[in-house]
C-alpha cells in the first residue's frame, strides 16, 4: 500500500484530504485525477482501517449506480450477483420488475478494496489504519490529526460514513436524521433455490402495517466467492415522533419466513445517516459526500449516490482551486442540480409521506395501481 514519506515527525501536507475510503471518499479522488492527473499528487486518502475490512450494507449497485460507474471510467470488477428480478411486496401483493440492466450485488469489503486499489493505481497517497480524531480550522488550513500524523490540508472531504466524527469536527454536525438497520448473512435454502429465489433481490414492506418505517430485504449475493443471501430490515425513522418497532422482532419474523432463526445467524447492525435537504454539507475548506452527507431516505440506497457525491465533490474541488476561492458556497447547489443526487430531495419527500402514518385505504390503493405507482416512488 502506498503511504506518505515524510521525515520522522514532520507533518504530512496536502492540498486534499480525504477522510474516509468508502465509495464516496474513493470517487473523489478518482474523480479529480480524472479531471487532471496532477490531483494525484495533491490528495491524501485517510481511513481508520486496512482494507479490505468488513462492512455492514445491503451491497445493492442500482442501474443509476452502474452509470456513475461508467463515468468514472470503471466496469464493476468485484464478484457479484446480478438477479434479473425485482420483487416489492406491501399487503401481500407482489409487485414484480424486470430492470435492464440488473441490480448487482456486491460484498462491500470487496468492493471497497477495489476502487481503493484503483485510485492507488491512479497514484493517489494512502495513509491506512489512522483514525481521525481531531481537526483545526486554523488561517485557510485544517489540522488534522490521523493517528501518530499530523495533516495538514487546504481541503477536507469527510466521507467517514454515518458514524464518523467528521461532520463534528467540522462543525456540520445536525441531530436528527438517524435510520436503523440490521443485516444478517445465510445460505440460501433449498426451497427458495427451487423456487428460482436466489435470482430474486425481494423488498418487503409488509411490517409498514405495525410500525416499521421500512422494509425488509432479501438480496442474493457472493461471500468469498460462495452464492449466499444477504437480509435484513430497514427502518428509516424520517418520522421520529411514531413509534418505534423493535428491528431484532420484525428481522426474526422475516427470518422464521424464510425457515430461519435469529438464533442461527450472527446479527448485526447500526444507525445510517439519511438525507434532508437543510442539513449542512458544506463550510469554508470542507465537504461532506457519500453516507456523511446521507443516504437516500426511502430505501437506504448509499453506494450509488456515494459515487456521484464524489464526482460532484471533485468538479466542485476543482472549479474552487481554479477560481482560488475555497469557500464552497456553490456545493449544496451543485448536489441540488445534480441529476442523480437531485433525487435524494425527490426520495426525502416521498419517505416523509410513505412512512407519514400506518398504511391505510389510500396506500394500499395506491399500492394496486401496480408497477407504475412503485416505479415512481423508486425513481
Amino acid at each position: 500500500m502506498t503511504e506518505p514519506l515524510t521525515e520522522s515527525g514532520a507533518p504530512l501536507q496536502t492540498d486534499v484530504a480525504i477522510v474516509g475510503a468508502g465509495p464516496a471518499g474513493s470517487a473523489t479522488a478518482l474523480a479529480l485525477v480524472q479531471r487532471d492527473r496532477s490531483w494525484a499528487g495533491r490528495l491524501l486518502l485517510i481511513d481508520r482501517a486496512h482494507h479490505p475490512r468488513h462492512k455492514l450494507c445491503g451491497g445493492a449497485i442500482t442501474p443509476l449506480g452502474l452509470e456513475v460507474l461508467e463515468k468514472l471510467g470503471l466496469e464493476l470488477e468485484v464478484p457479484h450477483r446480478a438477479p434479473p428480478e425485482m420483487r416489492i411486496r406491501f399487503g401481500g401483493i407482489d409487485q414484480r420488475f424486470f430492470p435492464e440492466p440488473a441490480l448487482r450485488i456486491v460484498h462491500r469489503a470487496e468492493l471497497d478494496a477495489w476502487l481503493l486499489h484503483r485510485a492507488e493505481q491512479d497514484g493517489v497517497r494512502l495513509l491506512q489504519g489512522c483514525a481521525v480524531t481531531d481537526a483545526t480550522l486554523d488561517g485557510g488550513t485544517t489540522t488534522l490529526r490521523a493517528g501518530p500524523h499530523t495533516v495538514l490540508a487546504r481541503v477536507v472531504v469527510g466521507a467517514d460514513g454515518s458514524r464518523g466524527p467528521m461532520r463534528r469536527l467540522l462543525g456540520l454536525s445536525r441531530a436528527g436524521q438517524l435510520a436503523r438497520l440490521l443485516e444478517v448473512f445465510t445460505p440460501i435454502g433449498d426451497d427458495e433455490r427451487a423456487a428460482g429465489l436466489d435470482r430474486v433481490a425481494r423488498f418487503d414492506f409488509d411490517a409498514m402495517r405495525d410500525h416499521l418505517q421500512g422494509y425488509c430485504w432479501d438480496f442474493p449475493c457472493m461471500i468469498d466467492g460462495e452464492p449466499a443471501m444477504n437480509r435484513g430490515v430497514f427502518d428509516a425513522r424520517v418520522r421520529p415522533e411514531r413509534s418505534r418497532e423493535s428491528l431484532p422482532r420484525v428481522l426474526g419474523a422475516h427470518l422464521q419466513r424464510r425457515g430461519l432463526s435469529l438464533a442461527q445467524v450472527q446479527l448485526e447492525g447500526h444507525p445510517i445517516r439519511w438525507f434532508d435537504p437543510e442539513s449542512p454539507i458544506a463550510r469554508r475548506g470542507a465537504l461532506l459526500v457519500g453516507d456523511a452527507a446521507g443516504v437516500d431516505p426511502l430505501l437506504g440506497e448509499g453506494i450509488s449516490f456515494a459515487l456521484q457525491f464524489g464526482r460532484v465533490a471533485a468538479a466542485t474541488i476543482d472549479s474552487g482551486f481554479a477560481r482560488d476561492d475555497l469557500g464552497f458556497g456553490d456545493y449544496t447547489g451543485r448536489v441540488a442540480r445534480d441529476p442523480v443526487l437531485a433525487r435524494l430531495r425527490t426520495r426525502h419527500r416521498r419517505a416523509r409521506l410513505l412512512y407519514g402514518r400506518r398504511p391505510g385505504l389510500v396506500t394500499r390503493a395506491l399500492w394496486r395501481l401496480g408497477p407504475a405507482f412503485m416505479r415512481a416512488v423508486y425513481s
